[in-house]
């Protein structure tokens, strides 16, 4: 069964993810912030990126991918 498609422009998440993470730190970077920056709904981030840690993760490697 397949779920609907993603609302939101994957990359464009991601940095805005990274901008988030880079002003306060992993640590200090809450969901809330995080869904906020993005434009999404938490269920869409865990959906999309998993948690907190594999969202930083990525954002890791969209970073060294694209800058």
């Amino acid at each position: 069964m397949a779920g609907r498609p993603r609302e939101f422009d994957r990359d464009d998440a991601l940095h805005r993810a990274m901008l988030v993470f880079w002003k306060h730190g992993y640590d200090a970077t809450s969901l809330a912030m995080l869904t906020k920056a993005m434009g999404i709904r938490p269920p869409s981030l865990y959906a999309a990126f998993g948690d907190k840690r594999a969202l930083f993760e990525e954002v890791l490697k969209h970073y060294a991918e694209t800058d």
